[in-house]
Order: structure tokens, then C-alpha cells, then sequence
């Protein structure tokens, strides 16, 4: 932690309304968490007396100008938390945020989740092109994961713009400007992958839908074929059906056979045509 007292500067002014009840309310008494105390003297490290406290490390610190206190917190609880919000006069909201963590990853925890959604869109791929019904269903799902991680990124993107855009104001060491221009290089890329992603998919749906509409076409050409297919005989068989005394061939020794035979060779034509022109 930094060992000067500053006041964090207000902002998210959006929720502070809402937000105010809740973060002045009192802290749960607790005992202190155990917490590591280092004293720095022009650069070099040592041990701080047991039992100080966040109070007295920071008036040694501002002691001298070569001289620093740091403060290792492995879990902080409300109490610790309580401690040094006071000594550095923290805004309500940072104490909000500090008392519910865990609210929004660091960057490099966006990786993971970014290889994951790459992982989902290959086997989405291989769906598509293997003709799999459920398909459509997943590529949605994995849409609304990549826009969730692109808020999250995008969200990300302002606050560190925020912060760079402090670096003269508060005479930001070069070394943490390495540091946070690195992370915004990581942020960007991610937030680019992710937007490739998200184009990806649509062009997928959109290739998912045309393949489906083909095998649709091509299950509507066969229906059609074998209903032609069908209607001959059933033509043939509709007119001689009729009940009618005059008709050519009713007393034909062969008339029967005859139409049996008219019956499956028009069906083997159609059948020949259709399979010719790739409809069977």
C-alpha cells in the first residue's frame, strides 16, 4: 500500500445516492487481521517494531523522505479494513468495494475465460458443419458470454484510462506507468480477441442457418421427388378405377398387367430423372 495520506477522488457519482446508506453504515467489530509491517529506509527493507500500527508506520514514513512503511494484508477483515480507511481517509465507496471484494477480476483473469470461449467456438464449428439440431441454441448461449466479457473489458478500458490519464496530475513513478500501460496492453488485446470472437459467432449463426436451410432444401427435393413419383401410379390407378362400362382395355386379357407394368416403368423413369438430376 502506499504509505501518504490521500484522499481517493470521488467518483461513480451515479450510484453514490444508493450506495451512501450502505457504505457509512458501521463495521462489524472484529479483531484485527494479522497483517505484515516493513519498514523501508532508502531503499532497503527491515522488520517494524511488534505491535505498531498503521498510525505510527505512517508517521515514520513521513518522517524522512527516504523512508516507507508497507503493509501486507493476506485476508483483511472489516476491522483491519476499518483501521486503514481511517488512516488514509478513504472514500466510502472504496470502502464499500474493499469490504465486498471479488467484485471484478484483474486482467489476466479474462485470459482463461477468453481461451475458454475460443474452445467453445471450435466444437461450435465442428456442430455446425456436422449437422448438429442443437447447434443454434449454443451458439446464443456463447453470444451472451462474449458480450458479458465485453462489458466487463469495456468497462475496464475507462477505468484504466482514468488512471493514465492521472499519471502528471499525481506524478506517477515511470515504473508503475510501465506497469499499468502493460496491463492496458493486455486489456486491449483480450478486448479485441473478444470482439473477433463475437463476429465470429455471428458469421457462424449466419452459416448455421444456411446450411440448415440447404439440408431443408434438399430434404424438400426428395419429398417432391418420391411424391412424383407416387402420383404416377396413383393416376393410373385413379383412372382405371373408374366406374365406367365404356372404357378402352376393361376387358383386355392383358389390360391388367398391362397397367401394372405402365404403373412401374413410369415410376422408374421419374425415379431414373430424379436421381440424374442429384434430387434422390
Amino acid at each position: 500500500m502506499n504509505q501518504r495520506r490521500r484522499e481517493f477522488p470521488q467518483a461513480r457519482r451515479g450510484n453514490f445516492s444508493r450506495r451512501r446508506a450502505a457504505a457509512s453504515a458501521p463495521i462489524p467489530v472484529a479483531m484485527p487481521t494479522p497483517h505484515i509491517t516493513r519498514y523501508v529506509v532508502d531503499g532497503f527493507a527491515r522488520p517494524a517494531p511488534d505491535g505498531v500500527g498503521v498510525d505510527e508506520a505512517l508517521a515514520y514514513a513521513d518522517s524522512a523522505a527516504d523512508r516507507m512503511a508497507l503493509f501486507f494484508y493476506p485476508a483483511p477483515g472489516p476491522e483491519t479494513i476499518r483501521e486503514f480507511s481511517q488512516a488514509w481517509q478513504l472514500h466510502p465507496l472504496l470502502v464499500e468495494d474493499l469490504l465486498h471484494a471479488n467484485q471484478r477480476p484483474v486482467v489476466d483473469a479474462y485470459v482463461p475465460v477468453r481461451n475458454g470461449l475460443a474452445t467453445d467456438r471450435e466444437q461450435i464449428e465442428r456442430q455446425v458443419f456436422g449437422g448438429d439440431p442443437a447447434v443454434a441454441e449454443r451458439i446464443y448461449r456463447l453470444s451472451q458470454e462474449a458480450i458479458d466479457v465485453s462489458h466487463a473489458t469495456s468497462s475496464m478500458v475507462k477505468v484504466l484510462s482514468a488512471l493514465r490519464a492521472g499519471f502528471g496530475k499525481y506524478d506517477i513513478p515511470d515504473e508503475l506507468r510501465a506497469y499499468l500501460q502493460d496491463v492496458a496492453d493486455h486489456l486491449t488485446r483480450i478486448a479485441s480477441q473478444v470482439s473477433e470472437l463475437r463476429e465470429a459467432l455471428t458469421q457462424i449463426l449466419t452459416v448455421n442457418g444456411t446450411l440448415v436451410a440447404q439440408r431443408q432444401n434438399e430434404d424438400m427435393k426428395k419429398i417432391s421427388g418420391w411424391a412424383a413419383i407416387l402420383f404416377a401410379p396413383t393416376l393410373i390407378a385413379a383412372v382405371y378405377g373408374m366406374n365406367f362400362d365404356v372404357m378402352p382395355e376393361l376387358h383386355w386379357l392383358v389390360g391388367y398387367p398391362m397397367a401394372v407394368a405402365l404403373m412401374v416403368a413410369f415410376a422408374g423413369l421419374l425415379y431414373w430423372i430424379f436421381k440424374r438430376s442429384k434430387w434422390m
